[in-house]
């Protein structure tokens, strides 16, 4: 076999390497709040499946607005049940495919050692001055913190500060930042930030089930990868890593 030969043939390995790696690779549109855990299952499930995975984080509102438009996605994990049901109806995701993969749970971070960190006294303090939440009309998680707010009157109260993120991640940085006295956020990266010693749980029954959805697109170029990535989401060990991040079990 003559050195160009086995030029051609290496060349030829190569491209087929890479065609197949690329026709193995999961684009997945993924919810702010489920960043750490979606990089372990995801980091399993390649070592598992030998199939890629890209995650694209950001507030659903975002991502739902970017699929809408065409955005190459072949999976959506929302922070909530509405936008994946939207899509459904758009004719964008398959209803067979939808179910709840994690129910999330709202936090109070306080950053101002000034106010008690007892609930619900910690809203209202007077020196309560500046909260942070995630954007309502992009982040579930921001609807829920407004309700919360809505029924402590904080949403009309004189003095308050509003500081919205885009996202929940945006918000922690806010949270974490010292600028706000307070911040609402999930659980999940109280957990992952393990800073539970300046939080407290805010009682579920103030605030509407932050059920987090998942759907596959109708435009997936990987149906078969996305099926199998749904039915890892619903198997034990996933399951556990779901719950060891805070979020509650599902039916």
């Amino acid at each position: 076999m003559n050195t160009s030969y086995k030029l051609l043939l290496a060349l030829m390995l190569l491209v087929t390497f890479v065609t197949c790696s690329y026709a193995d690779t999961l684009k997945i549109a993924v919810a702010s709040n489920f960043i750490k855990p979606m990089q372990r299952i995801s980091s399993q499930f390649e070592r598992e499946h030998g199939i890629a995975v890209i995650s694209s984080f950001a507030s659903s509102g975002k991502l739902y607005a970017q699929i809408s438009h065409g955005a190459p996605y072949d999976l959506f994990l929302s922070a909530d049940q509405d936008k994946p049901v939207a899509l459904i109806e758009k004719g964008l995701a398959l209803q067979e495919s939808r179910f709840t993969y994690a129910t999330g749970v709202l936090m109070l971070y306080r950053n101002n050692s000034d106010i008690p960190l007892l609930f619900p006294e910690i809203l209202q303090s007077e020196k309560l001055k500046r909260i942070a939440l995630a954007n309502p009309k992009l982040a579930p998680y921001g609807r829920a913190a407004q309700e919360v707010l809505n029924e402590f009157g904080l949403l009309e109260r004189d003095g308050i500060t509003l500081v919205m993120g885009e996202n929940i991640g945006q918000t922690y940085q806010f949270a974490f930042s010292g600028n706000v006295d307070i911040g609402l956020v999930a659980l999940s990266q109280v957990i992952a930030l393990d800073s539970q010693d300046q939080s407290l749980p805010i009682p579920t029954n103030l605030y509407s089930p932050i059920k987090q959805d998942a759907v596959m697109l109708n435009a997936s170029k990987q149906p078969q990868a996305s099926r199998l990535f749904l039915q890892y989401l619903k198997t034990e060990q996933v399951r556990d890593i779901i719950t060891e991040f805070g979020y509650r079990q599902t039916p």
